[in-house]
């Protein structure tokens, strides 16, 4: 695959759509790696690889210090994208692997701030 960085414009910390800036912007990059044509890919999988901060207004809970109530799991990185595109690049590497025809087909992995 084909990887490319794609600076993220600082001024995008000014636009009310683009939700609420966590920090600076300046010398992040989301990335982007991909079977690459003329074409679009037929597939895009994306995902986020930023974070919450820890500080700020009051928690329910510590955020580093993980816990189980009943069925849910709380604390840093239960619930976040970093091990969702861990496993799609691992899939894509099997894919290659058992069935390479498949990415004859343009398609991109995206990992966004």
């Amino acid at each position: 695959m084909k990887v490319q960085r794609l600076p993220i414009d600082p001024s995008i910390a000014d636009d009310d759509l683009a939700g609420v800036p966590q920090g600076s912007y300046v010398g992040r990059s989301n990335l982007l790696a991909g079977i690459v044509n003329d074409e679009f890919p037929s597939l895009l999988i994306n995902g986020h690889i930023d974070v919450v901060p820890a500080e700020g207004p009051a928690q329910e809970r510590e955020p580093f210090e993980p816990g189980r109530v009943g069925d849910r799991l709380y604390g840093r990185g239960a619930d976040d994208l970093k091990g969702e595109i861990a496993t799609a690049n691992l899939a894509l590497q099997a894919i290659s692997t058992e069935t390479p025809q498949f990415l004859l087909y343009p398609l991109a992995l995206q990992a966004v701030g």
